[in-house]
């Protein structure tokens, strides 16, 4: 050291590793016909979607991982959560569409995961330490509701995540499903969103005079006295069309002869009540005032590509000269099985707290309602059920369906105990008040038992 010289001074700067993000789309509910891609899904479709959260070494004060998804999609649930060895999370979410230290806000769309503190004791820079969240969304029919997207065939979905810890709200970029952060706080990868795919049930309705021999068209002459027929033919495409309706008015007051089915086919895969087979003129009905449909109970699901044909004859025509006769059928369908049972049931399980009571938050609705099934197991020591809301009949169970924005919390179920009590009246000869060996039972004896059920 020179005297009366300047001290030599350096500067050297560490920046510790940021946080990193990575939003993944596994899977989608279904595989079938038009929706058989990962990134396909329709209507009421489960989506499943994992958030990676790779952990820097050390300590992350307050973390959480937001997650907004698109409108026309809601959460549903929390699958599993995984978290590296070495690496301690203060608020842990856990699985359940009611997840622990989770936020689920703007109509299910918005998800906050509030991890708290986050410490990572690893010291090895060669392995990387994550948290993994895997969970479910839901695929809405939002068609027509306001404010929302609508949710029509080839329309896409994504979702937007991101990590944020004391004071850094906004230090990382969003990433979306198909991208993760990198290391400079920017965001890679490919954009991997779901696309809507629906199913399309096409009606062509045309009709023939059978009298003059003409050929099916958009319309025909008729005489009085003629027979004519109306042909609809059903085409399915897109994906699978699940329970399909069929409402055809035909116009019975101008056939004094009546009307009736002459012939029913199909080609491709239709399912009858889940069988896939050819259709029959057993497959349609006539009420009364002339409406065709399915026959009564009737369970109809179209695959793409499937036709149906059905032909109605009216006997005996009796309309006035230069009369135009219209007819115009309507059909409808959904786009998942709205039947309880079957494979695309999902679901829920939650336990009663210490006053038995139950609640599954955050339930998804498709549509104007959806069916849902409660069950319950007998409670140990209390075999008998009392009561539950659609009757005992349906022994621990009971159906219902859920409205969108319902809060039904009358799906009560009751429970009794049994016991026994008895056992022995004796003759005691020697009136010792002991049941001695040779003491005789008592034949013929009344006992009456009271019960106080309200224990007053």
């Amino acid at each position: 050291m020179v005297p009366g010289a300047t001290e030599p001074t350096d500067q050297a700067t560490v920046t510790t590793r940021l946080p990193l993000v990575a939003k993944t789309l596994v899977s989608t509910e279904f595989t079938a016909p038009g929706n058989n891609l990962a990134n396909q899904a329709t209507i009421g479709e489960y989506v499943t979607y994992t958030l990676t959260l790779t952990v820097p070494e050390g300590f992350t004060p307050a973390g959480a991982i937001v997650d907004t998804l698109n409108n026309g999609l809601a959460f549903v649930d929390v699958l599993s959560v995984a978290t590296s060895s070495g690496v301690s999370v203060a608020t842990p979410p856990d699985a359940g569409n009611n997840p622990a230290n989770t936020t689920i806000t703007n109509s299910a769309r918005t998800i906050t995961f509030g991890l708290g503190d986050i410490t990572n004791s690893n010291t090895d820079n060669a392995t990387t330490e994550t948290i993994t969240i895997t969970y479910r969304a839901i695929v809405l029919n939002t068609n027509g509701v306001s404010g929302t997207a609508n949710n029509q065939a080839g329309s896409t979905r994504n979702n937007s995540a991101r990590f944020e810890w004391t004071s850094n709200t906004s230090t990382l970029t969003s990433v979306s499903a198909g991208q993760t952060n990198t290391l400079s706080g920017g965001v890679s990868g490919t954009l991997t969103p779901i696309t809507i795919v629906e199913p399309t049930v096409t009606p062509v309705k045309d009709v023939a005079n059978f009298t003059a021999g003409g050929a099916f068209g958009q319309r025909t002459r008729g005489d009085a006295g003629d027979e004519i027929d109306y042909r609809i033919v059903l085409t399915g495409s897109g994906t699978t069309a699940y329970e399909v309706s069929l409402n055809d008015p035909i116009p019975v007051s101008f056939f004094t002869g009546g009307v009736a089915i002459q012939s029913a086919t199909s080609t491709g895969i239709i399912r009858f009540n889940g069988t896939a087979r050819t259709a029959t003129t057993a497959d349609f009905a006539i009420s009364g005032t002339g409406v065709l449909t399915f026959a009564a109970g009737l369970d109809v699901d179209m695959e793409p590509g499937a036709t149906l044909t059905v032909i109605v004859r009216g006997t005996d025509f009796t309309g006035s000269t230069g009369q135009l006769v219209t007819n115009t059928a309507e059909v409808r369908w959904t786009s998942l099985d709205g039947t309880l049972g079957n494979a695309d049931d999902v679901t829920f399980t939650t336990t009663t707290d210490a006053d038995g009571n139950y609640l599954f938050p955050s339930l998804p609705v498709n549509g104007a309602s959806d069916a849902y099934r409660v069950t319950v197991a007998n409670p140990t020591g209390y075999p008998t059920q009392t009561f539950d809301s659609d009757g005992t009949g349906t022994a621990n169970a009971s159906t219902l369906n859920l409205a969108q924005n319902e809060n039904n919390t009358a799906q009560d179920f009751g429970f009794r105990g049994t016991a026994s009590l008895g056992d022995f009246v004796w003759l005691d000869q020697n009136g010792n008040g002991k049941q001695d060996a040779g003491d005789a039972g008592i034949d013929g004896v009344t006992v009456q038992l009271f019960f106080d059920r309200n224990n007053d």
